[in-house]
């Protein structure tokens, strides 16, 4: 005969699954993670680096513009993918310390007929591979607008 943990403790063992659970101690994480990301962007001038056009327009599969730093003295690393196809733009960026990733940013640009711009930006800060707190912010922008997104609350 099984054991079922009850609707209480089903509820306990998602907690951790849903980001927010616990805010003040995602909020000292998230600090932590802000101070490894401004580390590496400040080291980003000396690290190693590669570039490498993955894009293959004859059959429109593309990867994108791939670029890695890696600093090996401090286990710090980034990744950036940049792919432009058809009226879409998207960049993926990556910062890592050592085998975790830390932050993921997101974002996509669609351009319309009318020349109008939808952009979507998300932020994932993450803590022993699981998500600890997702943020998005959405905008259409009419032709001509700045794509400058920054002034648009976040989605949480």
């Amino acid at each position: 005969m099984s054991r079922c943990p009850g609707l209480f403790g089903v509820a306990f063992l998602f907690a951790g699954l849903i980001p927010g659970t616990l805010p003040a101690q995602n909020d000292a994480i998230i600090t932590r993670i802000v101070d490894q990301f401004n580390a590496i962007e400040n080291l980003l001038p000396r690290m190693q680096s590669i570039q490498v056009n993955g894009e293959h327009t004859e059959s429109n599969y593309g990867v994108g513009k791939v670029t890695i730093w890696l600093d090996q003295q401090t286990g710090y690393a980034k990744s950036k993918n940049e792919l432009q196809a058809g009226n879409s733009t998207e960049v993926q960026e990556m910062w890592m310390s050592g085998n975790d990733i830390l932050f993921v940013f997101e974002r996509s640009e669609w351009r319309s007929d009318d020349g109008s711009v939808d952009v979507n930006e998300m932020r994932y800060y993450m803590h022993q591979g699981r998500v600890i707190r997702e943020m998005t912010r959405r905008a259409t922008f009419q032709r001509g607008q700045d794509l400058d997104i920054s002034k648009m609350p976040h989605e949480t």
